[in-house]
């Protein structure tokens, strides 16, 4: 078996808009590891992809390929709309002012 990093689930929050991914890491004895992140509207989806790839070259793991990021980028832009941006920010915006 090769080691690889393959995009295993992609997960899109209603509410906020913010798609959450989770990549399954393989090694080379097959043993597989998970790493997660999420993609808020409004973000700069390859910055996010790239730090992702910092974490898994520290990992000793492959990185995300470009085929890969390119469906990424493809649902973020399907999904985060100006409308869900909107949302989102609002959402925040509300958090961050409530009374905890």
């Amino acid at each position: 078996m090769t080691k690889r990093t393959e995009l295993d689930q992609i997960e899109i929050n209603l509410t906020s808009g913010v798609i959450a991914l989770r990549f399954a890491m393989y090694d080379e004895d097959g043993d597989r590891k998970w790493h997660r992140t999420s993609i808020e509207p409004g973000i700069d989806v390859e910055a996010q992809i790239a730090a992702v790839n910092v974490h898994l070259d520290l990992m000793k793991k492959k990185p995300v390929g470009a085929e890969t990021i390119a469906k990424i980028k493809s649902v973020a832009a399907r999904e985060h709309t100006p409308e869900v941006i909107a949302r989102f920010n609002a959402l925040r915006a509300e958090a961050a002012n409530a009374v905890v």
